[in-house]
């Protein structure tokens, strides 16, 4: 039977999980909830999670909440999490600095929304991590040198959803812009970002102040018809 992955209907932290799934080829059961009723009242209660939440992994006799745990699990299970202490130390360090970032994210879209902390958080807190993603890069093609890893997936989900937010936001940072495009351009993942599965907006649920609604997609696609 195949995994099933349990989400909402936006990006928010599923993502990096399904480009994971989708570079090593594995077939997987996409569930998404449209609505809460399905999930709070049927889902929630009765699939036996130890730690309910979305999103959930699901494969054989393994269940999974918490999409760290459940990124690692993946990438460890196809070769995506590197192949040695220290390369699983440095996709788990790096992996771990994004999520510094998304959190820097999630608060300024879900807590302190306005455009003066906008233009805050594009001008000192972004910068404060894509030098230093900037300068990890110098010479390498992905994290860890020529290999992918899940770490890869996640530095990318992170740059592309800010670039809705910026689009401009790599024209000073070289080798992200690079490492941005040569991700995107990896056979499966080029494949799946252009496929009906892949979900490309919103972002962030409908009580987020940016990011959840159609019409926050105009600032990187002003042509968009919401």
């Amino acid at each position: 039977m195949a995994p099933v992955l349990g989400y909402w209907n936006l990006r928010g932290l599923v993502m990096p999980i399904k480009y994971c799934l989708e570079h090593a080829g594995i077939e997987y059961e996409d569930k998404i909830y449209k609505d809460g009723d399905e999930w709070f009242n049927k889902d929630k209660p009765g699939l036996g999670l130890d730690f309910p939440n979305v999103p959930y992994y699901i494969d054989g006799n393994v269940k999974l909440t918490q999409s760290l745990a459940i990124l690692r699990y993946v990438a460890e299970k196809n070769g995506l999490a590197g192949s040695s202490a220290e390369e699983k130390a440095i996709a788990d360090m790096v992996g771990s600095q994004v999520m510094d970032l998304r959190m820097n994210l999630a608060q300024l879209c879900y807590g302190t929304w306005s455009e003066e902390n906008k233009k805050e958080f594009l001008n000192d807190k972004v910068p404060s991590h894509f030098k230093l993603h900037e300068k990890f890069l110098e010479g390498k093609d992905f994290i860890l040198g020529k290999k992918v890893s899940y770490a890869d997936f996640f530095l990318w989900e992170s740059i592309d959803m800010l670039l809705y937010m910026e689009p401009s936001l790599l024209s000073k940072y070289p080798n992200l812009a690079k490492f941005h495009e040569r991700v995107a351009n990896l056979p499966k993942m080029k494949a799946y970002l252009a496929s009906p599965k892949c979900i490309q907006f919103p972002l962030n649920g409908a009580m987020a102040k940016w990011g959840g609604k159609m019409e926050d997609i105009k600032t990187r696609f002003p042509n968009y018809k919401v």
